[in-house]
């Protein structure tokens, strides 16, 4: 069975996570053409070679920056941190006239979770130099933080870290940043800080044991054996028998504070439901235990102007969870548009 018949949906996801520029639509419908036909190559590696090929050929700086990117996003998923990373800072700077800071972070995410730290540090030290967008700086100033721990700088990483947290300019990764300095047994009172102040956060959800973290990114070059992360998630995740994983999909720390003072909690309760469905096509932005927590988000989206619903889920065990969904719009543009305002989804289909 060819790669592309095998993780379909997944692959789809992929495909609908553009970058953030906008095309007229018969562009966009020539480059989802194109990647749709690379997706038909085969193995993954046959995959990754079309889309490559294409990424070549394509004319136009918009087409090679999508195809690029999209094809780094593949690999990223898939494991391949170092082409991913390759190709992520290539896309960055395949429209000189826009040159986007935010997928050369991406690049240095891919080689932090390589543990390639030297050039990690390098396109975050560009960005620092170069951009203009306070968000991005913020983000690269916490990959730079990281990036220390990583190096074994652990006096000054957890410095930086501390002051981060309690910068309100960093608020939006202040969880992250403590939840690092806890995972590192660098600061474990950070547990604490965490569950009173950000209880409905995705790593006090995991601290909790309500939901687990996903085996990527520079957890594991943190100073934590093998046995003692797969201890910790077991503790934090009980196995089902079916269903979507016990994860959490939550906005990322670059969402949070901005909408903090969204709609009323009685609008976000009203929002939680079985939901119906004019279409087939979702995208879930989460996947909950704690009704409160899809609430929050429910919140957070409405906010940002979508039109999410609740749709419980019952597994075997009898156990119910709540999927944050968002219908699919005509142009497939959606989850594009959830990323550009900070939410992780992935595609899911009634």
């Amino acid at each position: 069975m060819k790669f592309a018949s095998r993780v379909q949906p997944y692959l789809l996801a992929a495909l609908l996570c553009l970058p953030s520029f906008l095309f007229p639509q018969s562009e966009s419908s020539r480059i989802s053409k194109i990647l749709e036909s690379s997706l038909s190559a085969g193995s993954l590696d046959e995959v990754a070679g079309s889309l490559g090929a294409q990424a070549a050929a394509e004319k136009t700086a918009s087409g090679k920056k999508t195809i690029l990117t999209f094809l780094a996003s593949l690999e990223e998923r898939s494991g391949m941190l170092l082409p991913a990373a390759k190709h992520y800072s290539e896309a960055s700077w395949s429209d000189p006239a826009a040159r986007d800071y935010s997928l050369l972070l991406d690049a240095a995410r891919c080689y932090l979770a390589a543990n390639e730290l030297s050039q990690a540090s390098s396109l975050v030290q560009t960005v620092l130099l170069s951009a203009f967008d306070e968000q991005l700086l913020v983000r690269a100033r916490c990959l730079a933080a990281w990036i220390q721990l990583a190096e074994g700088n652990e006096k000054d990483a957890s410095a930086l870290m501390l002051s981060y947290a309690d910068n309100p300019a960093f608020s939006d990764w202040a969880p992250a940043l403590l939840f690092t300095l806890y995972w590192s047994g660098l600061r474990p009172s950070a547990k604490d800080a965490i569950l009173s102040s950000w209880p409905v956060s995705p790593e006090a959800a995991v601290l909790r044991g309500e939901a687990g973290i996903s085996p990527v990114s520079f957890w594991y070059l943190m100073n934590r054996s093998p046995s003692s992360v797969a201890l910790f998630n077991s503790q934090a995740a009980p196995a089902e028998t079916a269903g979507p994983p016990e994860t959490v999909s939550a906005p990322s720390s670059s969402s949070n504070a901005a909408t903090a003072s969204a709609n009323s909690a009685a609008s976000a309760s009203s929002a939680v439901q079985a939901g119906e469905s004019s279409g087939l096509v979702w995208q879930q932005t989460g996947f909950f235990r704690n009704r409160e927590y899809a609430e929050d988000l429910i919140k957070k989206l409405k906010s940002h102007g979508f039109e999410p619903i609740v749709r419980p889920v019952t597994r075997p065990s009898g156990t119910v969870y709540y999927s944050v969904l968002v219908p699919e719009d005509s142009s497939f543009n959606t989850a594009a548009k959830l990323k550009n305002a900070g939410f992780e989804s992935s595609l899911v289909f009634d």
